[in-house]
């Protein structure tokens, strides 16, 4: 079968175990129906070539590029886009401490993003299967509409938020979901959350992002600009800069005159 749809995974150097995890766990969901397209940051190609040689020996539709330094999330991303985006349909970015279940299903999202009008289609995630978690994710074949929403279990978009990310500038956004989710929003597209596809993701582990931002300044770790997104600090961060990923309803009254103009304009209403 030829992949029309892609994961796209970016990963660093100090996750490499994490990655090979999430690897193996789209070849036991996958293998046969996605292809799977990774950047590698700041890795040793001994990493990166045990990751590569699980990918081909399952008989993945898989490629990779290697950068020496540390590019951020939404660089990256973007970064291989360029590369590859015109590869395929359809895209679902995962984040490399992500592992696929049973219960994930990107093709109800793959649909839904491929709808006139819908921008990132974010999929349901629970940080372990502990029951009271699992439980706590409204596991349900559901679509929510949602301005901004994170990678959570995977996230699936088109060819337009594709080339919204391609003619983006390369900036440092710490909140990289964050940003995506508002480039789509403020040029008229709906997200949504997709409730019934789960996936186990170990959020918020050290290295990648997290060494990644904080080797930056308030100068090359950019927020999101004001004008669309109220930030508040966080009460947890102590002597440093440190801010609340901010929610859906932290969107500003432009940020929703502006989708709601943008929709209209693209005659989505």
């Amino acid at each position: 079968m030829v992949a029309t749809s892609a994961f796209l995974m970016v990963t660093t150097g100090d996750r490499a175990a994490r990655a090979l995890r999430c690897v193996d766990s789209i070849i036991g969901r996958y293998a046969d129906s996605w292809a799977v397209r990774v950047l590698y940051q700041d890795y040793a190609n001994a990493d990166a070539d045990r990751i590569q040689h699980a990918a081909r020996s399952a008989g993945i539709d898989y490629a990779d590029a290697r950068v020496p330094v540390l590019l951020g999330p939404y660089i990256a991303r973007r970064q291989a886009l360029l590369r590859w985006g015109n590869d395929f349909d359809a895209w679902c970015n995962l984040d490399d401490d992500m592992t696929l279940l049973p219960q994930t299903n990107y093709a109800p999202a793959v649909a839904r993003a491929a709808e006139p009008g819908v921008g990132i289609v974010a999929c349901n995630w629970v940080r372990s299967m502990a029951p009271a978690l699992v439980a706590r994710a409204r596991y349900e074949d559901r679509f929510t509409r949602q301005a901004i929403v994170y990678t959570g279990g995977g996230y699936v978009y088109g060819p337009v938020v594709r080339d919204l990310i391609r003619r983006s500038a390369p900036q440092p956004w710490v909140f990289d979901n964050v940003q995506w989710s508002l480039t789509a929003y403020l040029h008229g597209l709906d997200n949504f959350r997709y409730l019934g596809s789960l996936a186990m993701h170990a959020v918020a582990g050290p290295g990648g992002r997290h060494r990644w931002t904080h080797s930056g300044t308030p100068t090359t770790r950019l927020r999101p600009d004001p004008r669309w997104v109220r930030l508040e600090r966080s009460l947890v961060g102590k002597g440093g800069d440190v801010w609340i990923m901010p929610p859906s309803d932290a969107l500003t009254d432009d940020a929703h005159a502006q989708h709601r103009a943008a929709r209209q304009a693209a005659g989505w209403v």
